[in-house]
């Protein structure tokens, strides 16, 4: 599927060109108006923070990460491998077109010839991995072969890696790493006699000069031919395959849950990420019209899970999947070696099982974009099917629906490709826009949790009921910062008429699970919607259990070369993940109320607008599980600075206390990696919670004090 057609990066893609659209409609309906200024509020706002009053403890999941296949983290990023396709997916010649489209073109290296072009042949009758492999008709004195360049290298690193060959008798193979235009900036390894069987040869370079566009180069002499297989070449630190220095920055963020699936799972195929890495095969991922070179796959995720201490979380597929493969999929990584797959896991080296517990069963099911999407009322089967059988499997997996509330629904209901509808906004609860609805009421007995995903962006717009239309709505930023904090609450408000229409709800578990949600880029937007969205959460406590923000890398900047900086998202988790305390505190009343927004209860707001009396500041308080320790998470989404006054009712601060801040000097400010860091976390000291206290503009803080 085009990038514009999926969730995710694309969703934001497709969600902003949808909403730049209508913007314009509104800019040319209203005269191009400027956003009106800040409503006036209080010289100094006060929160009074109850502290009997609390909600359900934060699920420490609320932390979790969310990335897709293969799609927007591991690709020069966190996983090492340097070459791409690797084994071999596309012809070997000068072409520049790539046939199908490859949506990754500028993360992978292109294979080209060295010498003639026709000195390369694809051949499909000495294949290794997938369709053929690239066959070099040799010269016994002129050296032929295959090249890659744009490979990025430290002289610090060393590499190391694999290639595997066969050739005729009496051929000759060299590899060569490249990194300058000197014949000095090389490094070559002869390869051994050849056979006429593949064999897998090791690799090891080290270069001695910084480069971001080093190459790799695989020549040949002799009388023959000589063919390459798969090649792989990674720094020689890597962790289990993974650069150690992603693994050390995530850290920081503390990932509580990987939640591993996305649209491409909809067509992945598991049984291709097992096994031999170089015999996996290469397959196309249709959602993101991409090439996926099967090698991340099950065992990889798992031990990326095991590295940082996180709970797994596999999305199965459900689009042209089936309940069959699913189950097998469960008793693959849960199965013990009795059962046929659990038996086939020990023979790739792994007889234990890994007591996988979270499970998911499809991804945006409802959307017209998805792969495999059908009506409602056919997905319910399939739901159900799925459920049954992984859980005959193992009884003791949670479940997670692909659910979609009506807020979801709605803001897809800006692309033109879901129009017309058999209803319109705001869609009522239960109707045929309602996936959420549906799947409780038809498959409640075989989920544990239900599916959320959010996604939003920086556009001014609003639903407008009488016309049926998103326009433009012109807002201050704090305001533009609320929309989708708003949606959290939205979704919550809908979940208790769920369980006033649902009375056996009441009687489960069945949470709500934000599994997908993010604003997109990289800037101190980005980074104070993401403290916002997080407070809304902790006040939902009894709706939301675990959340995965979309997605893992967006939490990190990286390219090929520089070692990766958190972004302002990513120093929000690490800010709050390591410090706010566990129990919520919901008693939160202060001075400044927050406005009702622009917009349609239903669609795009809440009946009651998200976050705190304390506009425009937002405030979370919580306990540590003692209740010995008060902190306190204060937004300040706005251009100018406020006065924070608190006052804590029913225990006293024992001292002085301690902050930590998170800005930036401007809204667009961003980290970027191989730069100076324009946006950081920075720890001071502050006195009792009742003395002022200065809010920086554009500023996530924690407040932290000992109580009693």
């Amino acid at each position: 599927m085009p990038e514009h057609h999926g969730s995710k990066t694309g969703n934001l893609l497709r969600m902003a060109v949808a909403m730049t659209m209508a913007l314009g409609v509104g800019m040319a309906q209203r005269g191009g108006q400027q956003a009106p200024p800040p409503r006036s509020t209080p010289a100094t706002i006060r929160a009074s923070i109850d502290i009997s009053r609390t909600g359900e403890p934060i699920n420490p999941l609320i932390y979790g990460h969310f990335i897709e296949l293969l799609r927007n983290w591991f690709d020069h990023g966190i996983w090492a491998e340097l070459i791409g396709d690797r084994k071999f997916f596309y012809p070997v010649n000068n072409n520049p077109e790539q046939v199908p489209a490859n949506g990754r073109r500028n993360l992978y290296g292109r294979w080209s010839p060295i010498g003639p072009e026709d000195r390369v042949v694809m051949d499909r009758t000495h294949a290794y991995s997938g369709e053929h492999a690239p066959r070099i008709r040799l010269d016994a004195s002129t050296p032929y072969g295959i090249k890659q360049p744009g490979l990025a290298l430290r002289a610090s690193l060393g590499y190391t890696g694999r290639i595997v060959l066969a050739g005729d008798s009496g051929t000759r193979a060299t590899v060569t790493l490249v990194w300058g235009t000197g014949p000095q900036d090389r490094q070559t390894v002869t390869i051994p006699a050849l056979t006429a069987e593949y064999k897998t040869y090791p690799l090891r370079f080290s270069p001695k000069l910084d480069t971001r566009d080093g190459g790799i180069e695989i020549t040949g002499t002799g009388s023959g031919s000589l063919w390459v297989a798969a090649v792989s070449l990674m720094r020689a630190d890597n962790v289990e395959g993974f650069n150690p220095e992603f693994i050390a920055a995530i850290k920081e963020v503390r990932p509580t849950l990987l939640r591993w699936g996305g649209n491409r799972s909809a067509d992945y195929e598991w049984r291709h990420g097992i096994g031999d890495p170089d015999k996996r095969p290469t397959d196309y991922d249709y959602a993101w019209n991409a090439i996926d070179a099967n090698d991340v796959g099950t065992f990889e995720v798992l031990a990326l899970n095991r590295l940082l201490d996180s709970e797994p979380d596999i999305g199965v597929n459900a689009g042209l999947g089936d309940a069959y493969s699913a189950a097998q999929w469960v008793e693959y990584v849960n199965g013990s070696v009795s059962t046929p797959m659990g038996k086939l896991r020990a023979e790739h080296g792994h007889p234990a099982p890994f007591h996988v517990k979270w499970w998911g069963i499809g991804n945006e099911m409802y959307g017209e974009w998805q792969i495999g999407h059908m009506y409602i009322g056919h997905y319910v089967i399939k739901h159900n099917l799925f459920a049954e059988a992984m859980r005959k499997v193992d009884p003791s997996i949670i479940i997670v629906a692909s659910g979609a509330s009506r807020y979801q629904e709605s803001a897809d209901s800006r692309n033109n490709y879901r129009l017309p509808l058999d209803v319109k906004p705001p869609f009522p609860l239960e109707s045929s826009q309602d996936w959420t609805g549906w799947l409780l009421r038809n498959s409640w007995k075989d989920m544990n949790y239900i599916s959320e995903h959010i996604y939003g962006s920086q556009a001014e717009v609003a639903f407008d009921l009488p016309t049926q239309h998103w326009v433009n709505n012109p807002a201050a930023l704090q305001d533009r910062l609320r929309q989708i904090p708003n949606r959290v609450k939205g979704v919550a408000e809908d979940w208790e008429e769920y369980r006033r229409r649902m009375p056996f709800l009441r009687d489960t578990s069945i949470r709500m699970v934000l599994d997908e949600w993010h604003a997109g880029g990289n800037d101190m937007f980005v980074g104070l919607w993401t403290g916002l969205v997080l407070n809304e959460l902790f006040r939902h406590t009894d709706v939301y259990t675990m959340s995965a923000y979309t997605c893992a890398s967006c939490a990190l900047n990286y390219n090929s070369f520089d070692p990766p900086v958190l972004t302002s998202g990513g120093l929000v988790f690490k800010l709050l993940a390591n410090r706010l305390g566990t129990i919520p505190v919901l008693g939160i009343q202060g001075n400044s109320p927050q406005p009702e927004l622009a917009g349609t209860v239903g669609v795009d707001k809440p009946q009651v607008s998200s976050g705190s009396p304390t506009y425009p500041l937002d405030v979370m308080a919580a306990l540590s599980a003692d209740r010995k320790t008060l902190t306190v998470s204060v937004v300040n989404p706005g251009e100018a600075s406020k006065e924070l006054v608190l006052n804590i009712i029913g225990a006293a601060a024992t001292g002085n206390g301690r902050k930590w801040t998170i800005a930036g000097p401007s809204i667009d400010a961003r980290n970027v990696a191989g730069r100076e860091q324009m946006i950081r976390l920075v720890e001071s000291a502050v006195s009792d919670p009742s003395a002022p206290s200065t809010v920086a503009p554009l500023s996530i803080n924690m407040y932290e004090w000992q109580i009693r």
